[in-house]
C-alpha cells in the first residue's frame, strides 16, 4: 500500500486498522477510467518517428541472392515480432481512448464487513459520476484516434507485405532480443531496436496501470475513516476537535494527491464555511426569535394573571 496512505490512516488509528483490514470481507464492482487529459500519448510520437525505418527495411527487394541469405536473419526475426506486437499494442490504445469516450459513467459500489473489538461493522460505499464531454475533449480524443488510427493502416500493410509472407515458417520471438551488430551499424536496424525496447516499456506500464489492489485499498481506507468517525460521533459528539483534525488530514490528502492550487482550495473553503456559516446564523436567529416569542407570550400571560388576581 501506498506508503502516504499508511501515513494518513495510522494518524487516525494506528492500532486498529490492520485488525480492521485483516478481518475485512470487501465486495466491490467499480467502472473507473482515466480522465481524457489524464491519458499519455507521448508513445504516439516515438511510434510515429520510427515506423518509417521499419518500413525501409520491409519494403527492401530480397529477391536477389544475398538479400534472400539475410531475409531469415535473427535482426529480421526481431522485426517480425516488432510489427506483430506493435499491432497487438495499437489495438488496445485505441480501445482504451475509446472506452474513455464511451464511458463517461464513472461508478464504486463496496460492501465492507469486519470486526473490531467484538464489535461488527458493516460499511456501504456508493459513489457514482458521469463526465461531461466538451468540445474541446472531443477534439482530442479524435485526434489521438486519427493518429492511431493512421499506424494501424501501416502496420497492417506490413503485416500483409512480401516481407511478412517470407517469413511465415518463421516463429517469433518469446525472450527478451540480443543487440547484435546490426542493430549498432545500420540506422534502420538501430532504429527497430529502440522501438522495440520502447514497446516492450510502454506494454509493461499498461499492465501497471490495470493493477486494482491499489483501488480496494483506498477503498478500505475510506471505509476506516467512516468507522472512526461513526465512533467517536457517539464519544465525543460534544468534543468539535474531532472535526479538526480530520479537515486537516483532508488538507493534507488534498496537498499531497490533487491538483489543485492554493488560491483555489482557499476559494473553495471560504465560500463553503461562508454559505455554513450563514446556515448556522439564519438557524440562531430562528430559534432566538420563537424564544423571544415564547417569552413574550409567558410574559403577557403572567401579566394577564395578576390582573385578574386584582381584579
Amino acid at each position: 500500500m501506498n506508503d502516504e496512505i499508511v501515513e494518513f490512516i495510522s494518524n487516525v488509528d494506528s492500532t486498529s486498522f490492520d485488525t480492521f483490514k485483516n478481518n475485512s470481507n470487501i465486495e466491490c464492482d467499480y467502472n473507473i477510467d482515466s480522465n481524457i487529459f489524464d491519458y499519455n500519448c507521448n508513445w504516439l510520437s516515438q511510434i510515429e518517428e520510427y515506423l518509417p525505418f521499419i518500413t525501409y527495411v520491409v519494403n527492401l527487394d530480397y529477391t536477389n541472392n544475398n538479400n534472400s541469405i539475410v531475409l531469415k536473419s535473427y535482426e529480421n526475426r526481431v522485426i517480425k515480432t516488432l510489427i506483430y506486437r506493435l499491432y497487438d499494442y495499437l489495438l488496445t490504445e485505441k480501445n482504451s481512448v475509446n472506452n474513455i469516450c464511451n464511458n463517461s459513467n464513472k461508478s464504486i459500489n463496496a460492501s465492507i464487513k469486519s470486526t473490531i473489538d467484538n464489535e461488527e461493522i458493516e460499511i456501504n460505499l456508493s459513489i457514482k459520476s458521469k463526465s461531461l464531454i466538451d468540445d474541446k475533449k472531443e477534439q482530442l480524443i479524435n485526434s489521438i484516434i486519427d493518429r492511431i488510427d493512421r499506424l494501424l493502416s501501416i502496420t497492417t500493410n506490413l503485416l500483409d507485405s512480401e516481407f511478412i509472407k517470407k517469413l511465415e515458417d518463421v516463429s517469433l520471438l518469446q525472450e527478451n532480443i540480443e543487440k547484435t551488430d546490426l542493430f549498432d551499424q545500420d540506422i534502420n536496424y538501430k532504429k527497430t531496436y529502440e522501438l522495440y525496447i520502447l514497446l516492450e516499456q510502454y506494454i509493461l506500464n499498461s499492465n501497471d496501470e490495470k493493477d486494482n489492489n491499489s483501488i480496494e485499498d483506498r477503498i478500505l481506507v475510506t471505509s476506516y475513516l467512516d468507522y472512526q468517525l461513526f465512533k467517536e460521533g457517539f464519544k465525543k459528539y460534544d468534543n468539535p476537535n474531532i472535526y479538526r483534525e480530520y479537515l486537516e488530514k483532508i488538507i493534507e490528502k488534498i496537498v499531497a494527491e490533487s491538483s489543485m492550487d492554493e488560491k483555489s482550495f482557499k476559494k473553495m473553503l471560504t465560500k463553503k464555511f461562508e454559505g455554513e456559516y450563514l446556515k448556522k446564523k439564519n438557524r440562531e436567529k430562528s430559534i432566538q426569535t420563537v424564544f423571544l416569542k415564547t417569552q413574550d407570550n409567558y410574559n403577557k400571560q403572567v401579566k394577564d394573571a395578576l390582573r385578574a388576581l386584582k381584579d
